[in-house]
């Protein structure tokens, strides 16, 4: 009896031993990809940054000279961009979602879903449309933002024609 029971206190070491060992590297990974998000997060951030200074410049410079539909398309450029920032955080924040609290929020689906699919820009022959009146739910939004976004994404990529609906 003695014997079986050194064995299982030695087992519990060996396993304590090795729960400490794989806890230590899951803090250390957890830790690179932390700093992995970051260093991305920056360097994608930048560019885009100044594709919105520079096409701001671009519009101040030829002010009077760019027609209005111009106008309207570098505006929409800077606000793709601003979104794209918005993703960039979104997704460093969304690495981060078991080891920092994020509040819950309502979330318009119906402007979510609009905002993702703008994002998207799906092929010109292809139509998404929306269900009037889609509900607010109370969630994580870059949490659900995510889970739309793959699935729209999966969607246009994997159909079957350039057409699809």
């Amino acid at each position: 009896m003695y014997l079986g029971t050194a064995i299982n206190i030695e087992k519990e070491k060996q396993t304590e031993l090795i729960l400490r060992q794989t806890t230590d590297l899951l803090e250390k990974r957890n830790q690179e990809l932390d700093s992995f998000a970051y260093v991305v997060s920056h360097d994608l951030k930048a560019p885009l940054r100044a594709i919105a200074n520079l096409s701001q410049w671009l519009e101040d410079d030829l002010a009077g000279q760019l027609n209005s539909e111009n106008q309207r398309l570098m505006e929409l450029l800077r606000q793709r961009v601003y979104r794209m920032e918005a993703l960039i955080h979104g997704l460093l924040e969304y690495s981060r979602a078991d080891r920092t609290s994020q509040d819950a929020e309502i979330v318009d689906v119906g402007e979510l879903l609009s905002e993702i699919i703008d994002s998207l820009a799906p092929p010109s022959g292809f139509t998404i449309h929306l269900q009037p009146n889609m509900p607010k739910i109370m969630t994580k939004r870059i949490l659900i933002y995510q889970v739309f976004a793959n699935l729209l994404s999966n969607a246009i990529k994997h159909h079957e024609r350039p057409d699809g609906r």
